[in-house]
């Protein structure tokens, strides 16, 4: 969500992706379900509109930058009454892959517009895997991973997506990695990947390999290595924002996100996820990837799910607190709070002050 920044309140463009989901249901039920509240609980709190951007999570975050770059500018044309002086500057709230298209956004607004600052104010990162997920891994191999909904169905046509290449994480990101025999493995080698998934094999699955294309292929890793490593950080002085106009909110479950897995030896590397090494996160993203350097965070604990009412939303939330975190009434207040101008625990919900103040950091 984005919206004018230079007024007394501001106007957000939430970014977000499309769930893509088989089998006739829509791609809109992840927005309905989880950034539709959002949208909500943002206006109703400020009486400021909120502009949901969805881009095709399908697509290279690259593609999506340029999509958020032309909503943007279209929204700069706007005459908005309910913000009198804006500036035409926006605050955006980034969930997930969001902050990665946010973060290519910048890059892509320098590109165009070298002389002038990209109308930013504040930006609030719910989630965002900085240095990737391991699930992206998990996804490509098995399709058993939250973000494929768990549906094995999807893992081949993911291979496809550039998206899910770009959130693989780089070697030596520190926060979560596989290995062999102790030594770490380069997700952006084909060679090191599971032999089954690879272009290798293609030739023994059909008279006519050409024509496969559902394969982990070299072009696709080193496609994404090019894009992780240009993608500017938010932090870059070159784009006039400062870490106090930036914001982190992330999920803190213990044992539930993937952070080492074992690859076995070549030339099969069977990748051993039933045994993978889990640690704190939203089950998705581990708290060492959602975190920026320098940039204040607020940490969402799983017992915080307890003050949600609804039992659907309440289980909704503890089978997937990544996908769920923008739906979360504490997150609404902290990111409104935030724009608001709020600092310190003065972002948190009073539930959450009571409860540990220190989850700020």
């Amino acid at each position: 969500m984005c919206g004018p920044s230079n007024a007394p309140s501001e106007v957000w463009i939430r970014g977000t992706g499309l769930n893509v989901i088989p089998d006739g249901d829509r791609p809109s039920a992840l927005i309905e379900l989880a950034y539709a509240p959002l949208v909500s609980g943002l206006q109703g709190r400020s009486g400021i509109p909120a502009y949901l951007f969805a881009y095709d999570w399908r697509y290279s975050i690259v593609e999506g930058a340029r999509m958020l770059m032309r909503f943007v500018q279209s929204l700069q044309r706007k005459s908005i009454s309910e913000v009198p002086g804006w500036g035409h500057d926006f605050d955006f709230a980034c969930h997930s892959m969001g902050g990665l298209v946010f973060r290519a956004f910048l890059a892509e607004w320098r590109r165009i517009n070298p002389a002038k600052p990209p109308p930013v104010g504040k930006v609030v990162f719910i989630a965002t895997p900085h240095k990737g997920s391991l699930d992206a891994a998990s996804g490509l191999i098995t399709g058993e991973s939250p973000m494929f909904g768990g549906q094995k169905a999807m893992r081949k046509i993911a291979r496809t997506f550039p998206s899910v290449y770009e959130l693989l994480p780089l070697p030596g990101n520190g926060a979560m990695w596989a290995e062999r025999q102790g030594v770490e493995v380069d997700l952006f080698q084909e060679s090191n990947w599971q032999r089954n998934t690879t272009s290798a094999v293609a030739p023994l699955r059909t008279a006519a390999p050409t024509a496969v294309g559902f394969d982990i292929e070299q072009r696709h890793l080193d496609a994404a290595r090019q894009v992780l490593t240009t993608l500017p950080m938010p932090t870059d002085p070159a784009f006039g924002l400062s870490a106090q106009n930036l914001l982190v909110i992330y999920g803190a479950k213990e044992g539930s996100t993937l952070e080492t897995v074992e690859v076995g030896p070549p030339p099969e590397n069977w990748f051993d996820f039933s045994n993978a090494r889990k640690g704190v996160g939203d089950d998705v993203v581990p708290v060492g990837s959602a975190r920026l350097p320098g940039v204040t965070a607020v940490e969402i604990r799983s017992e915080d799910l307890s003050y949600i009412f609804h039992p659907i939303q309440r289980a909704y939330a503890n089978a997937d607190l990544h996908a769920f975190l923008p739906a979360l009434d504490e997150v609404q207040t902290i990111v409104s709070s935030f724009f608001s101008g709020a600092t310190g625990t003065a972002l948190l919900p009073l539930n959450l002050q009571r409860a540990t103040p220190s989850r700020i950091s």
